[in-house]
């Protein structure tokens, strides 16, 4: 976000979507990137103010750093911060379904909704993020929920191409589909 009041518009922006009043702070702070905490019994969402700038330069689109403020919001609205443990992958998997629900109701098309984390996630699972290819099968899964009544179809895998650009195939229950990251 180039400033304060971006950064603040952005969240404004996300949390009319969810129909939920904000009770947390958004505070530009000395982070890699982006986390959602609570510090003395008070709720923040902080970011790197230029990497978030990089993020929205790189992705040319400003869904890129909306998808990673909607994450974490989804940290507190999914009740995460309140829990007493470590990082847990299925925890950030939520949070990604999160942002992909919010950026479909905020008219995100499927390659907008997934660009930062093709641009940003990691292709091998850790101890603390799940693979590039779950976190984004999540992510549609959240862009199909916000557009779909249908909700039996949902999205195993994403098996990504060898580049940062190209189709995608995705396994949505033994139908392969495709969608395309520019």
């Amino acid at each position: 976000f180039k400033s304060d009041v971006e950064a603040e518009d952005a969240l404004k922006s996300i949390m009319k979507h969810t129909g939920l009043p904000t009770n947390f702070f958004l505070v530009a702070a000395d982070v890699d990137n982006a986390a959602a905490a609570i510090y003395d019994n008070k709720r923040y969402i902080l970011y790197n103010q230029r990497f978030m700038e990089e993020v929205k330069n790189k992705t040319k689109s400003k869904f890129g750093s909306l998808s990673i403020l909607s994450h974490e919001i989804g940290h507190h609205l999914s009740g995460h911060t309140l829990l007493d443990a470590d990082a847990r992958p299925n925890l950030d998997l939520e949070a990604d379904r999160f942002s992909g629900f919010i950026l479909a109701k905020m008219g995100a098309n499927i390659e907008e909704a997934c660009i930062a984390m093709e641009m940003y996630g990691g292709d091998k699972e850790s101890s603390t993020h799940p693979s590039k290819r779950t976190r984004i099968a999540a992510i549609v899964n959240g862009w199909k929920e916000a557009l779909e009544d249908n909700k039996e179809n949902t999205i195993k895998e994403v098996v990504s191409p060898s580049t940062n650009q190209g189709q995608y195939v995705i396994d949505v229950a033994s139908e392969a589909k495709y969608i395309t990251i520019r």
